[in-house]
């Protein structure tokens, strides 16, 4: 009988590999564990934020006096109070979050109605997350090509109430605005159907209209959208998704969506699709065109170009530098 040899190398490097990754994983849980907690699990809960694992690791990272963290730590600045000062926050204090000018988190923490410690940082997504523009890039389109949408049903107004006439049979429902460009909307169309109950629109008379029930309330939630990614390291990508794949994921990432159409050049409609994310500062921005032909059908297959991770900071002058910017002939603000 022949007598296979165990390939011991192979096991060993098998159990030194298990042994490293046990031993990293143990220190990370103990780190997280050690890490000094100054919000309560409720409020993470209730109010998710990116704020709270910012400050705690900042906090950590200069109570560990890492040189790698300092120009990251420099970029928090206390207006009362200061690191050793937050080190004496507890969890059941009370914390004020607000956004200064859209541009920087200010966060309040109070005891007895005294204040305790006032400090001030960035909205800025890299920041707040640890990683680089391209990190986060190469990290969403990853993601987004094998993430699945929940089934949910389309949800219509029993009535008009709520909703604006803007024509004969014709009704928008207000949807807020992008607040960097006004005329970027929120807002979904509705005509009054045979039953005298609201339907939303999708009608090539309406384009525009339509164009934006497809690309806001996904009422064609398997229209294809077949993006091509204009990474900012150039290594572009190119993947097809859905449309409610493509809201569900924003969406589920804290993001906001708003439309605004661009025209008509005889055949094709064009439009932007832009998902607001405030809390992280960054939107995705999507310049997407449709055939007319394409515009009516059940499942309606669209190009666009995708530019992530804008920051809401200089988002105007981003959009300024694309083609449709140049030429002068829409303006977004």
């Amino acid at each position: 009988m022949k007598v296979m040899k165990r390939p011991t190398t192979t096991i060993l490097r098998i159990a030194l590999c298990l042994t490293v990754l046990l031993t990293t994983s143990v220190a990370a849980q103990a780190q997280n564990a050690s890490r000094h907690r100054l919000f309560s699990a409720d409020v993470r809960r209730l109010q998710p934020s990116p704020v709270y694992d910012f400050l705690e690791q900042a906090l950590a990272d200069y109570q560990a006096q890492r040189v790698d963290r300092q120009l990251i730590l420099k970029k928090v600045e206390f207006a009362r109070g200061s690191w050793n000062t937050l080190a004496t926050v507890r969890p059941d204090d009370e914390c004020q979050i607000s956004i200064l000018d859209d541009r920087r988190y200010v966060v309040v923490w109070l005891r007895g109605g005294s204040e305790l410690v006032t400090l001030s940082f960035p909205v800025d997504y890299e920041l707040l997350s640890g990683s680089t523009r391209r990190q986060l890039e190469r990290s969403l389109v990853s993601r987004l090509r094998t993430y699945r949408a929940p089934q949910t049903a389309l949800h219509l107004p029993a009535t008009t109430d709520g909703l604006t006439r803007r024509a004969d049979n014709l009704y928008v429902k207000a949807g807020g605005s992008f607040k960097p460009m006004p005329k970027v909307k929120g807002d979904t169309y509705y005509t009054i159907g045979s039953n005298a109950r609201p339907a939303f629109v999708c009608d090539r008379h309406y384009p525009a209209e339509t164009l934006a029930n497809i690309l806001l309330a996904a009422v064609r939630p398997s229209a294809v959208l077949s993006l091509n990614f204009l990474m900012s390291d150039n290594n572009h990508q190119q993947a097809d998704v859905t449309v409610g794949q493509w809201l569900s994921f924003c969406q589920k990432e804290g993001s906001t969506p708003y439309y605004i159409y661009e025209g008509f050049d005889g055949t094709t409609h064009s439009a932007m699709l832009v998902a607001d994310n405030p809390q992280w500062g960054y939107a995705h921005m999507l310049h997407v065109t449709c055939r007319a032909s394409e515009l009516t059908v059940e499942v309606p297959r669209m190009k666009a170009k995708a530019y992530l991770y804008i920051p809401l900071a200089n988002v105007t002058d981003f959009f300024a530098t694309t083609p449709k910017g140049r030429s002068g002939k829409k303006t977004y603000r």
